[in-house]
């Protein structure tokens, strides 16, 4: 329960991390202060539950307000919250937990994740999201079950090459195609859930002045990835997972590898980089200068998707679509 004396939590900043499941929300408290005990407290994962979060939070002084990324449940309170003018971080719950592990916080429960989620915004000071960034749960639930579809596909299309029974190749190619005609329905039904926004709209249009970038990519830098426009190049490059990371130790100079980021996102960027590279000159002109300097192949692609997603991110700050000179852009 909340603590009793909540009238003497004073503090000049304040941290709030909530563990969320499907049917309950347990709240950590914690301030600046090393001797103040933190304030818990338990909600449903309710409409009712959700106002009582922001009313509380309301309170104090909060910096930030963290939840994991559990699988949609978090969504309406972080939209709640964000709704309501209040600083929501949603992290990758590994993120969290290594953080946890780091601290030395080894057990596991609904309390004990409260306060580490609460502890790491103090620390870490995670990047809060914007309310735009957190709408549209419906848009974003679209797009997870158009990438589910596009791995069943791959996983029957390799079911199907290791048969050697006719009559399973039939019942499988049977399913692929039912499952590609389901997949052509979510793209419908993500286009008509776009073009119910006029803000999404507008970016799915622009996104598209881009040669190389079609509906598909479109739908899903939209859906996928709201920062788009909000952050810099660097920031940008690192959440989607085409920035260059450091190994070194050392005398040691590791070769610079990408790593992490959203690699569905990525995925889809890469086959948006081939066509890119023949279709939009100044990619493909892009491209060859790499492969000239002797860069490998794999290389080349990745700087030719990173200089995209720099350029991509500089059109939805600017609202200008893709003109060749972008590309001096590096």
């Amino acid at each position: 329960m909340l603590h009793p004396n909540t009238a003497s939590f004073q503090t000049p900043s304040a941290w709030i991390g909530i563990d969320v499941s499907k049917a309950w929300l347990d709240l950590c408290l914690i301030g600046d202060g090393t001797d103040q005990t933190p304030l818990r407290d338990r909600f449903a994962n309710t409409p009712k539950g959700l106002e009582q979060i922001v009313r509380l939070s309301s309170k104090y002084p909060v910096r930030a307000i963290v939840l994991e990324a559990t699988g949609g449940y978090e969504q309406a309170l972080a939209i709640a919250l964000a709704e309501n003018g209040l600083p929501v971080a949603v992290v990758n719950p590994l993120v969290a937990r290594r953080f946890a592990q780091g601290l030395g916080l080894l057990a596991k429960t609904d309390k004990i994740d409260a306060f580490m989620l609460a502890l790491h915004g103090q620390k870490a000071n995670p990047r809060v999201k914007s309310l735009a960034q957190q709408k549209n749960s419906a848009l974003a639930g679209l797009n997870d079950r158009r990438r589910q579809l596009a791995k069943m596909i791959v996983m029957e299309t390799n079911r199907m090459q290791a048969m050697s029974d006719a009559r399973l190749k039939r019942r499988c190619q049977v399913h692929i195609n039912w499952l590609r005609r389901e997949q052509n329905d979510v793209m419908t039904d993500i286009q008509t859930e776009i073009a119910r926004d006029d803000t999404l709209k507008q970016r799915f249009t622009l996104l598209q002045s881009m040669k190389g970038i079609g509906p598909k990519v479109a739908a899903s830098l939209v859906g996928e990835l709201p920062e788009l426009g909000e952050l810099n190049r660097g920031q940008i490059a690192a959440l989607v997972g085409v920035a260059p990371m450091a190994h070194d130790s050392g005398a040691l100079r590791g070769v610079r590898r990408i790593k992490g980021g959203r690699s569905w996102l990525r995925s889809q960027l890469y086959m948006a980089a081939i066509v890119a590279i023949r279709f939009n000159p100044a990619m493909k002109a892009y491209h060859d200068k790499l492969k000239k300097k002797g860069k490998p192949g794999k290389v080349v692609l990745i700087a030719v998707i990173r200089k995209m997603l720099i350029i991509l991110n500089q059109m939805c700050k600017s609202g200008q679509p893709w003109r060749d000179t972008n590309a001096q852009m590096s």
